[in-house]
């Protein structure tokens, strides 16, 4: 039995809700992928500059280099690190709120709500709109300020920190609004503030809360997410010129 063509079944497969949810996912999964990418990069280079158990000479050594340029690669890192974190919650609203495509879609409501309260009251709410508040201070006014620290252990060694210093950003509280958990979570931080601990706790929150909102996507409507891959997995005539949800924009 001969297939339709191909231009037919795609022309079903663009219009079902299937492939617009696709869409809305994989754009959400491209932010998120630079973003991990981004704090990969941010860890590996906070690692190297935090050996443990160092000589004094080698902890001069390590300053040295952290005043020869060194921190600006943190910083570098720091605001790749900053810039697609933000991008991603920004792309998550843009998809929930905005994608015209989607946003009348039974069920859709109940997931979007979840999402808002777990970012805007959950556990981690507060230092999620830190990072926030922190990108547009770096955006607006200067990077960051980090500092090392040297711990001088039982031993003689030398244990190593990055330090955010959380004083100098008080000074422009105003980047963190009002209206948002992250002005109290920045009063409520120590003063100066271990930044690998930092990054590697909102990693962890922030792409927490992004997986959650897909799998909740996936689940309610995995109907319509199936029906799309059923037809793009339907018999073709001769030509198959069809375009794939992860490549194609609507």
């Amino acid at each position: 039995m001969t297939g339709r063509s191909a231009a037919e079944i795609d022309k079903q497969i663009r219009r079902s809700t299937g492939w617009k949810l696709q869409l809305a996912l994989n754009r959400i999964r491209a932010s998120q992928y630079a973003f991990k990418k981004n704090h990969h990069d941010l860890h590996l280079c906070l690692t190297r500059l935090e050996p443990q158990g160092i000589c004094q000479q080698d902890f001069i050594s390590l300053c040295r280099s952290a005043l020869d340029g060194g921190m600006w690669e943190v910083n570098r890192m720091a605001l790749n690190y900053l810039s697609t974190a933000v991008a991603l919650q920004h792309h998550i609203d843009q998809q929930l709120r905005h994608n015209n495509e989607l946003k009348f879609l039974p069920g859709l409501e109940v997931v979007k709500n979840a999402y808002y309260k777990a970012r805007d009251t959950g556990a981690e709410a507060g230092l999620l709109w830190f990072i926030v508040g922190l990108r547009n201070y770096s955006l607006h006014h200067a990077l960051p300020l980090v500092t090392t620290k040297g711990t001088c252990q039982s031993d003689g060694s030398m244990a190593v920190e990055i330090e955010l210093d959380v004083r100098r950003l008080r000074e422009r509280e105003e980047d963190w609004p009002k209206s948002r958990p992250g002005r109290e979570h920045l009063h409520a931080m120590s003063d100066h503030e271990n930044a690998a601990m930092l990054v590697a706790r909102h990693e962890q929150a922030l792409t927490r809360l992004c997986d959650t909102l897909l799998e909740k996507l996936q689940t309610a409507f995995a109907a319509e997410l199936a029906e799309t891959e059923s037809l793009l997995q339907a018999p073709l005539g001769p030509v198959n010129d069809r375009a794939s949800p992860s490549t194609a924009d609507g």
